[in-house]
Order: C-alpha cells, then sequence, then structure tokens
C-alpha cells in the first residue's frame, strides 16, 4: 500500500508541478466571469473546456461580439431603466439570447409590489399556451426562468434586487432567475437563491470590448435560451459541480483519517520525551492542528470574500497555505528529522492568531490558534516526513485522471461538522511502534451529533423566525396607517412633525427586526444560524420594501454581517464546534477588505443543560433561606454595566482593524463586571457534583465578588474544586452569559425576558451515556425520568430560556411522543406551550445511515390555538411547506393535553375516547397478575439449543431435563396461537448447582470466555472492550437477569412479541419460555385476548405505541398496561361463565371433527 501511495505521489508531483506552474503564470489573466458559489470551479475550468458545447465557431462567437457591440452603441447615450429594456435588454434576450418572454407577467401572484420584468421562453409557441394562464402561477409551469431589468448603475450586489430575485424565483416556482443592469448579468438558481450571495455572472460590457471573442462563451452558453432547458446545459454545470462536491467531500473524509494518524504518528515519534501513555493528549492535539489546517484551506479557498490576503504575493507565495500546499506537491524529499514545514506552519498559526497589518490578515477572534490554550502544540515539534505527507492528503486528489488540489470552495464549512464526528467514531492504539485506528461506536453515541439536511433547517427558521416578523410588519403597518391618518388632518409644523415621525418609524423598521434574539443551543457548526441569518436579511430587504416602496442598496454581506452580530446566539459543548460555527458565520458574512465580525458575545462554549440563574445565587446551596446582603444591588448595578458595554459591541461597526479591537475591549470589560458572578455561580453549583462546601463558604464568595475581590478565596479547597468541575462540565449559566437577553441596561429583570426563538437539532444522546449527570437532571428538570434521553431536557431548557410568547423549533426524535419516559415531557408541553405543529417522519431516513426517527416540533410559549399533525408518508416531496400545507390535518382540542397524545383524525380520537371511557386499563383489569418480559440470556448462542442438543444433552445426564425448557421467540407467536420450532433454553437461573448437571456445564464451558461477566475493575478505555458479558452478580454459568418470576412460563398466558407490525397476541398452554423480545400475561383471559387481537385494539396501538423502522410497533409493558378493556357488567356468575367457555371449546373442536370426517368421505 505504501509503495502504491508513493507511485501515486510520484505522479501527482509531476503533474502538479506543471499546474503550479501554469497557475502562476494565469494570475495575471482575468478570469471573464464572476463565480460565487454557484458552480464548482472544476467545472469551470476543468471540464467545460472539454464539453462539446463549449465548441462555438469562432465565425459566431464574432458575429454575436459585433452584434451586442451595435446593441450597446446605440443603448448607452441612455442609462435609465426602461430605455435601457427597449433598447439593449429586450434585444437581447431575443436576437441574441433566443428567448420570448412576457413582460411583468402573472402579477397577482406576487402580492407585493415586488414583480419581476420578465417571464422567459423557449419560443414564441410556449409562450403563447402559456398566455392563458395569466394571472395565475401555472402560467410559469411552461417558463424557462424570470427576469428582471435593473437601471445602470444599480449594483447588483446589493441586497434589494438579491431579495427581489429570491422572492420571484421562490413564488414562481421556476428554477432559474436572470437579473440584469445591462452591463452585469447574473444567474441565481431556487436552491441556492435563500443565501442571496451564490451566483453566477458576467460583465458583458467587458466581454465585448476584448480583442478576443473566447471568453464572449461564458455569456452566451450559459445565458442562452436552449442552456435553460431541463435537463439542458445549465442543468448539467450544476449536477456536475453538486457530484464534484460530494466527490470531494467523500475524499476528504478518507484522507483526513490517515492524515490524522500521521500528524499524531509524527508527534509520537519526533519527541523523546512522548510515550504511548500520552497517547490520549497526543490525539487531542493532533485534532486541533488538523482543524486548524482545514480552517486555513477553507478560508483561502473563499477568493470572491477574501477571508485570507491571497491577493497580497506575500502571504500568497511565502506565507500562506496555499504556498506551503504547492511546495509540499512539488516535492518528495522531506526528511523525517527537519521541522521545516513545521516552523513555518507555527508562523503562519501566529500571524493568524495576532494579525497582520503589514499582510493584510486580520487578528483572528476565536481560540483554535491561541497558542496559551494548546501549550502542547508549542513544546512539541513535527518532523517534515509525516506533516508533508498529511498535508498532501488533505490537498491533493485525482479525478478521472487528472490530478490537482482539492477545491474546498465547493464544500460547505458544514462538512467540517461532519467530519469531525466520523472522527468520533474511531480511536487511535498504538502497535508495534505503528498507530493504527481503533473504531470506537460508543464515542459518536456520546456526542449524538447528526448533519440536518437543509430542508429541515430551512423549514424551522422560516416557521419560527418568520411569525416573528410577520408580527412585527404588522404593528408597523398598523403604526403607519395611524400616521397616516393624522398626518392627512394636520395642517403646518404639525403636519411637518408628523412627517418626521413617519420618516423615523421607517428608519427603524430594520431595527425591531435586528432586536430578535435567536438561539441555537447546540449550534454544532452553524447550520441553523446560517439559515436564520439568511433568512433575516431576506426578511428585512422585503420589509424595507415593502415599506418604503424602495429596494436597499446595502450590500448582502454588510447586511449579514450585522444580523450575525446582533440577532444570532448558539452554545455548544464542544469547543470546536464553537469555532467551526464562528468559520461558517464567518464564510457567509465576511465583505471584502472588512476585518472578520466580532462574535465571542454571542457564540459561545459550554453546557446548556447545567447551570443556574441569579435567582438560585440569592440562597444558599443547601435552600435554606439567608439574608441578603448589599451584593444583590451591586450584582444588578455590574449587570447594568456589563449590557451597556454589550450594547457597544452589537450596536457599532466593525468596519476597521480599530473597530474590532474596541469590540475586543468592550468584551474584556464585559467579562470583568461579569466573569467574578459566573465564578460564584461555579461555586453555587458545584455540590451537585460532589463539592463540599458550607452555606457561609458561599455566602463568603458572593460577597467578594460584589465586592471585587473573589481572588481572596481563590486557593481555598472548594473554590478551587469548583472551578475544575466548572471546568470539566463546562457549566453554563445563561443569564450571565448573555445578560441582556434578560435584563435591561441597568440590571434590572425584564418584563418578558428570554430569547424570541430557540431552534436546532439537539445531540441524540442515549440515557445511557447519561449516569454521570443524571442526578443534577433530577433536580434541576421537571421533565426528569431515570430513562429520558438527552434531547428531553433540550425541551424544557429551550423553552425556559424562551420569552412569554417566544417560538420553539427542533427536530428531535419522536419517541417522547409515546414513551414512558417521555410523559412529563409531553405534560410539561402541554402545560406551558401552545403545540403549533407536530411532523413526524418515522422510520423515513432523514438522517441517513442512523435510525432517528425524526420528527419537527414547533410551539409557541404560553400561547393557545390549533395543532396541524402531518405523518409524512415519504421523503419524495419538493416543498416540506407545500406538504405541510396540504395535507396536515387539525388535532382535536384534546388531542394533546395531559400525558397522552393521539395523534390521530377527530374520528378516530372520538373512538379512542369512547374505547377509555367505558374501559379499565389492562393494568387495573390483570390485578396482581404482571406482565412479564422473556429470558434475557446476554449470550442466546450458549443458552439456545436445538433438539438435537437438548437429546445429546439428556442422554448424557437425564438430570438436564430439569434446566431444559422449550422456547419460542417473537416470531413464533401468532395471533391466538403459538408456532412453536423445536427450539430449547437452558435454564440456569440464579442459585442453580451447575455441578448436578455435568453435561450441561460441559456445554456451557466452551462458551466460558464470553459468558463471564465483566469484573468491576476492568477498564475498557486503557484494557480494551471485554469479551463477556456485561457486569453483575450473577456467575458465569447463569442467565444474566434474575427471572425471579420463572414460575408464570409454566401457566396458561397470553404471549405476544415486543416489535410487531400489528396487534399478535398467541396463547399457550404448553409452558414454553420465551426470549427477551417477548412479553407474557401469565393469564387464561380469552376475553382479554380477544381485545387485545381486535381492530380497535390495533387503532389504538397505532396512536399509542412508539413506532419503528419498517411499519413496525413496539409494545412495551409500560405502554401496554394502559391497553383500554372494556368494561362488562356480567350477571352470568364466574363459574357459569368458565363453564360456558369450555362448553363452548368442545362444541367447536366436535364440529371441526365432523367437517374433517365429512371431508374425508367426500373425497
Amino acid at each position: 500500500m505504501n509503495r502504491i501511495r508513493s507511485e501515486s505521489n510520484r505522479a501527482c508531483l509531476l503533474f502538479l508541478g506543471r499546474s503550479s506552474k501554469m497557475a502562476k503564470e494565469m494570475e495575471e489573466v482575468k478570469i471573464p466571469y464572476r463565480n460565487s458559489r454557484l458552480f464548482s470551479r472544476d467545472f469551470l475550468a476543468e471540464r467545460l473546456p472539454r464539453l462539446q458545447e463549449w465548441k462555438i465557431p469562432s465565425e459566431k462567437l464574432k458575429s454575436a461580439q459585433a452584434q451586442l457591440r451595435d446593441l450597446f452603441t446605440t443603448a448607452l447615450p441612455s442609462t435609465s431603466e426602461p430605455a435601457l429594456e427597449e433598447e439593449l435588454i429586450r434585444p437581447i434576450l431575443s436576437e441574441v439570447l433566443g428567448f420570448s418572454y412576457l413582460v411583468q407577467p402573472s402579477r397577482k401572484i406576487f402580492k407585493t409590489h415586488r414583480q419581476p420584468d420578465y417571464a422567459l421562453f423557449p419560443d414564441e409557441e410556449t409562450k403563447q399556451a402559456a398566455k392563458a394562464f395569466d394571472g395565475d402561477k401555472k402560467l410559469f409551469e411552461h417558463a424557462l426562468a424570470v427576469a428582471d431589468a435593473k437601471a445602470w448603475e444599480v449594483d447588483l450586489d446589493a441586497v434589494g434586487p438579491a431579495s427581489q430575485m429570491h422572492d420571484y424565483i421562490l413564488l414562481s416556482g421556476v428554477r432559474w432567475g436572470l437579473i440584469t443592469n445591462g452591463r452585469r448579468w447574473r444567474l441565481y438558481h431556487r436552491d441556492t437563491v435563500p443565501e442571496l450571495d451564490v451566483f453566477y455572472e458576467v460583465d458583458l460590457e467587458e466581454l465585448i470590448t476584448a480583442e478576443d471573442p473566447e471568453p464572449l462563451k461564458y455569456f452566451l452558453l450559459f445565458f442562452r435560451a436552449e442552456s435553460f432547458a431541463e435537463g439542458g446545459f445549465l442543468d448539467q454545470a450544476l449536477t456536475e459541480s453538486v457530484k464534484y462536491s460530494q466527490q470531494v467531500g467523500t475524499e476528504l473524509k478518507e484522507n483526513v483519517f490517515e492524515a490524522l494518524r500521521l500528524l499524531c504518528q509524527g508527534f509520537l515519534d519526533g519527541n523523546e520525551s512522548l510515550s504511548p501513555d500520552d497517547l490520549s493528549e497526543i490525539h487531542e492535539n493532533g485534532l486541533i492542528l488538523l482543524y486548524r489546517l482545514l480552517f486555513l484551506l477553507y478560508a483561502e479557498s473563499e477568493e470572491e470574500k477574501e477571508l485570507l490576503p491571497l491577493s497580497n504575493p506575500v502571504y500568497r507565495d511565502q506565507i500562506g497555505l496555499s504556498a506551503i500546499k504547492r511546495e509540499v506537491a512539488t516535492r518528495d524529499d522531506w526528511l523525517k528529522e527537519s521541522h521545516t514545514l513545521w516552523s513555518r506552519l507555527k508562523d503562519l498559526f501566529g500571524f493568524i492568531h495576532r494579525g497582520s497589518e503589514e499582510l493584510g490578515i486580520y487578528e483572528y477572534n476565536g481560540g483554535l490558534f491561541d497558542p496559551a490554550r494548546y501549550p502542547f502544540l508549542e513544546q512539541y515539534q513535527l518532523g517534515d516526513r509525516c506533516l508533508a505527507e498529511a498535508l498532501r492528503l488533505l490537498t491533493c486528489t485525482e479525478d478521472d485522471g487528472r490530478r490537482g488540489f482539492l477545491d474546498y470552495a465547493t464544500l460547505d464549512v458544514r462538512e467540517l461538522g461532519s467530519i469531525y464526528e466520523g472522527l468520533l467514531e474511531h480511536r487511535l492504539i498504538l502497535q508495534d511502534g505503528t498507530l493504527t485506528w481503533e473504531k470506537d461506536p460508543s464515542e459518536r453515541k456520546k456526542t449524538g451529533s447528526y448533519y440536518t439536511p437543509e430542508y429541515i433547517v430551512s423549514y424551522i427558521v422560516e416557521k419560527t423566525v418568520g411569525p416573528l416578523v410577520d408580527e412585527i410588519e404588522q404593528e408597523l403597518r398598523e403604526e403607519l396607517t395611524s400616521l397616516d391618518e393624522k398626518v392627512r388632518r394636520a395642517r403646518g409644523e404639525n403636519r411637518r412633525l408628523l412627517h418626521k415621525e413617519r420618516n423615523k418609524l421607517l428608519a427603524g423598521a430594520r431595527e425591531r427586526v435586528l432586536n430578535l434574539k435567536i438561539l441555537d443551543p447546540a449550534m454544532g457548526s452553524g447550520h441553523f444560524l446560517v439559515s436564520a441569518c439568511n433568512y433575516l436579511a431576506r426578511r428585512i430587504a422585503g420589509l424595507e420594501a415593502a415599506l418604503t416602496g424602495k429596494e436597499m442598496e446595502e450590500a448582502v454581506s454588510e447586511l449579514k454581517r450585522t444580523v450575525a452580530v446582533r440577532s444570532l446566539y448558539g452554545v455548544d459543548l464542544n469547543p470546536l464546534a464553537t469555532e467551526l460555527a464562528k468559520l461558517s458565520l464567518w464564510l457567509h458574512t465576511v465583505a471584502k477588505g472588512k476585518p472578520l465580525s466580532f462574535l465571542d458575545h454571542h457564540l459561545r462554549t459550554g453546557n446548556s443543560l447545567i447551570g443556574t440563574t441569579v435567582n438560585d445565587l440569592k440562597r444558599p446551596p443547601s435552600g435554606k433561606s439567608f439574608e441578603i446582603g448589599l451584593w444583590e444591588s451591586k450584582l444588578v448595578e455590574d449587570l447594568g454595566k456589563a449590557i451597556r458595554h454589550l450594547a457597544f459591541i452589537k450596536e457599532s461597526v466593525s468596519d476597521s482593524r480599530s473597530d474590532v479591537e474596541a469590540k475586543k475591549e468592550e468584551w474584556e470589560l464585559v467579562n470583568a463586571w461579569i466573569g467574578k458572578y459566573k465564578q460564584a455561580a461555579d461555586v453555587w453549583l458545584s455540590p451537585h457534583f460532589g463539592n463540599k462546601l458550607t452555606d457561609g463558604d458561599y455566602t463568603q464568595v458572593i460577597e467578594d465578588a460584589a465586592g471585587n475581590a473573589i481572588d481572596k478565596g481563590k486557593e481555598k479547597p472548594f473554590f478551587v474544586r469548583a472551578q475544575e468541575i466548572a471546568r470539566e462540565k463546562r457549566f453554563f449559566h445563561w443569564e450571565l452569559e448573555f445578560p441582556d437577553v434578560f435584563f435591561d441596561r441597568f440590571g434590572r429583570p425584564l418584563d418578558n425576558p428570554g430569547f424570541d426563538t430557540v431552534i436546532g437539532n439537539p445531540p441524540y444522546v442515549r440515557q445511557e451515556q447519561l449516569s454521570e449527570n443524571k442526578a443534577y437532571f433530577k433536580t434541576a428538570y421537571a421533565t426528569y425520568t431515570g430513562t429520558a434521553d438527552l434531547y428531553v431536557y433540550f425541551y424544557e431548557r429551550a423553552h425556559r430560556l424562551l420569552r412569554r410568547d417566544g417560538r420553539f423549533g427542533m427536530i428531535t426524535s419522536n419517541k417522547f411522543i409515546r414513551a414512558a419516559y417521555g410523559e412529563a415531557l409531553r405534560e410539561y408541553l402541554g402545560e406551558n406551550t401552545h403545540i403549533a405543529e407536530l411532523i413526524d417522519f418515522n422510520d423515513l431516513p432523514v438522517f441517513p445511515d442512523v435510525s432517528a426517527y425524526p420528527c419537527i416540533v414547533l410551539t409557541v410559549k404560553g400561547g393557545s390555538g390549533p395543532t396541524r399533525y402531518l405523518r409524512v408518508p415519504s421523503l419524495e416531496f419538493s416543498s416540506l411547506s407545500e406538504l405541510v400545507k396540504k395535507t396536515a390535518a387539525e388535532l382535536p382540542p384534546d388531542a394533546i393535553s395531559g400525558p397522552d397524545w393521539r395523534l390521530m383524525s377527530a374520528e378516530e380520537y372520538a373512538i379512542l375516547e369512547k374505547m377509555e371511557r367505558v374501559s379499565v386499563p389492562l393494568k387495573v383489569w390483570l390485578g396482581e397478575v404482571e406482565i412479564r418480559r422473556g429470558v434475557l440470556t446476554g449470550f442466546n448462542k450458549a443458552f439456545f439449543i436445538d433438539a438435537e442438543t437438548r437429546a445429546r444433552l439428556i442422554a448424557a445426564d437425564p438430570k438436564s431435563t430439569e434446566l431444559i425448557k422449550p422456547l419460542v421467540i417473537g416470531e413464533d407467536i401468532k395471533r391466538y396461537e403459538i408456532e412453536y420450532k423445536g427450539r430449547y433454553l437452558i435454564f440456569t437461573r440464579r442459585g442453580v448447582d451447575i455441578n448436578r448437571y455435568p453435561a450441561i456445564k460441559k456445554h456451557l464451558e466452551q462458551f466460558k470466555t464470553e459468558l463471564t461477566p465483566r469484573p468491576p475493575d476492568w477498564d475498557p478505555t486503557t484494557q480494551g472492550p471485554w469479551p463477556g458479558r456485561k457486569p453483575g452478580s450473577y456467575k458465569w454459568y447463569e442467565i444474566q437477569d434474575t427471572i425471579d418470576y420463572y414460575a408464570d412460563f409454566e401457566k396458561p398466558k397470553i404471549m405476544y412479541p415486543v416489535i410487531a407490525r400489528e396487534n399478535t397476541f398467541g396463547f399457550d398452554t404448553n409452558g414454553f419460555f420465551s426470549n427477551d423480545k417477548t412479553f407474557i400475561v401469565p393469564n387464561a383471559d380469552y376475553f382479554c385476548l380477544t381485545l387485545l387481537n381486535s381492530a380497535l385494539g390495533f387503532l389504538w396501538a397505532r396512536s399509542m405505541l412508539s413506532a419503528l423502522r419498517g411499519g413496525f410497533l413496539e409494545y412495551r409493558a409500560q405502554s401496554m398496561v394502559k391497553f383500554p378493556i372494556r368494561r362488562i357488567a356480567f350477571t352470568t356468575p364466574k363459574d357459569e361463565r368458565a363453564r360456558l367457555v369450555e362448553e363452548g371449546k368442545r362444541l367447536y373442536f366436535e364440529a371441526l371433527e365432523r367437517l374433517g370426517s365429512k371431508d374425508k368421505n367426500d373425497g
């Protein structure tokens, strides 16, 4: 494998040596188009010139260039929009590009003053057919695209034109949009237009004045009518670009494992003071180094936005990673003992961390490159050979026989989050001096992060943030109407003042939207926050245009920067995720020539679920009352000071290096006023995690904090331990971390504190991984149950953080809707929120490769109204919004009140309600009889045997029959009966003397390694996975569970599988035992059996039980005890009823026998 890689490397070096030379030669050549992430660079630079469509004859190019020159010459004396349209744009559309068009088509469907100028068609015949639908959206089913014309001087980079195009494309339903000011021609696509700044553009004036007509292809090929046809050139270009992006993502995910392994191997081999005992620290810091490199590769790929100064030749050719990767790609003689590359990288990291005015590098506002945070990377070195090979894996690629550099510009930065999650599935181990990967499935389960599809994110943002902006717009319209009426009546000076007030109201419209506070408490790489940023930017542009009749002239990037700094808040437990979220927002909001926005005040690292409140600080940790001293008024005063500094950060611009430096200084002051109270809060909370302190200790700490003397007690053991726990658990005290969300500028509680919107996709972490925090969750959350998964607590935390009438939207597992552990959450949501929408995807693969059973839940805190419910039948839909609008059902008012939710139609709900009204729960019906689970052995291969093995064991020792029981499993159970398949169970229950059964002992001894329970002192993290069964008090030959109720298996009983597509309840009188995938009801109750198997019983099951992939339901005992059993006021005595049942059975079997005899005679 190494030899193959080496040969591949040499080939890559030869090619890249040539390509690097070519790249330098081309640096002075201006690219004849502007591609802002719509198509891949690979497609435009490599694939496009090889396509048949590219081969436009030179005569045709020259003719088109001459024709365009004539049109420009005629039109340009006037640059007004009407004249340009008449003399330039329309002739180009029809005569040069081959479109037929309708002017201002179907205006009614756009419902605002915004209406596109043209609908574009492939020919006159299609246009005439479409005209029959003018005024209707159906007109656009015939159109290739919508188009809009602007005056010559209009800047297409402004928010207004981009926002207009978004509305036109989305409302018309077409796939493509074209906008032009005559000189610049720009394309947008339906899938990416919501971002406003994803487009392809050419400067047509520049192309037609060039001597060489060849670059004109970039206009003709991308804008001519035939290219817009379904499956045509533009679709091909987009498909190829997406395909390339996916290939790059896949290749990077594969290469990154080997790159990280090489980095860690280099640290281990190149530093004598490091040993295998340091592997965990090496791995952790190797991961940091890897993400520094990936960060730089992403940042340098954004040439359009220039996060890093690639236009500076010193940076590009000497300092930057771009220079280092070119050198790595063209050399194969790197020495293991030299550290040239490491030295250059450390210099680069220093420039990024500190900034460099000379190079044009703005200081990085984050911790990823902070040397103080990662001293390991300052202390140890990395040899050139390992580092060069790792860099080659991260930067070089081969596609269709062509080798070059990976194009990070084609990847969404959220891919970094996905890559990180993939790395967490594995861990490094040392074998014979070489590091290798050993997969550790538990790691991903601990993080529980999954990449959320874009359509889900957009839907949640639209349905949570959208109504809030709608409310603001409605309020503004009402205020404007009132003012306009006053203006109409006023005269003289009063009228002038009212006009002034009206203008002030219009100017402040955006402020009301920017004052919205949008939170993602588990932000990951920032997917939801980026979507919210795009959405708010569009809505602000649309709002101002609707109110003033004028389109915004502000640049898209400027408005997005403002939104990011003002309105977006995010928290994540993982510091790397915080860095990724910052990078993601920077890439989506950066303005060329301006520093990176300061985001530290709103994007934070911490545990969203573990923290305390300011009110908690007013009582000691013991909960006893105590006299509040002067410190409370000092806390209020200090909060006010901090909030005023935060206001400066949010409201001032970030146009220059000095602006950002001023914000950093303000942020330091915020921490100075509040940091001491955070430390006091850490002390208050630490007893929940084992810290020992008295109420007096805490009182002294909070008083010291108020007196600016928090350091007085920092050496005390309880204080030191409190800070250690806080760092380990990453305590996050919401009111102190984001004080402006909860308090006014004087530190007083707001009348309606909290975030306006909480959105996201919280981690999917099973309750088994929560043990170390369960004691705290039990005291801190009303929704706590011992078996609840982590997302349950995110529901409660999110709603606590919301203001009254705030909106919540998350995608989580749907298990809480029916599972027993979700009962407390269902009650909490029912009592504290209005559940606006429930969209259940059940077992559909929303998240590929994981069975998440996701649902979207939208609520309003404290609101009221109808609930819309949809069980999504398939992922084959074009718009989730349209699907919900057309097919979601409105639930009955009581369907989601209390602990049991009924997600069904009104008719089904009425039936179920009547069933339960005249019934009792199965638990009550059974009385002292309990539903029992089948036998859990812990290793079925040893305990499950066939008839042949049973016979052999009994032949060797007849006593074996005492422990061998007939066994059925879930698939053997049918409605009303059991299909026995000849399986048997060795039932060595607790307390069995195995020496009395030598044949069985001998059989089990062959599995002794797999059967032995894990000893308490075994550490899987250092000793690897235990080969046997889980820890327990059982002996190696005993079944794993106690099964004290084993006698119930000998009784007549109802049996059923825990997972089934329909109600499948069988009846057994043969003393069958069953496995742990079944339950038994040790009661010979035919009436109960009939109801359980009935159609009404299945209706109940579908509405009340958890659904699984493949249409299966989960018939857990904790759910089945609620099954309704019809109450009957029997008049016949119980003994007589039993006699009649037996008589009926006798008659039934006699009839069967007679029928059988008759069939034989007839035969």
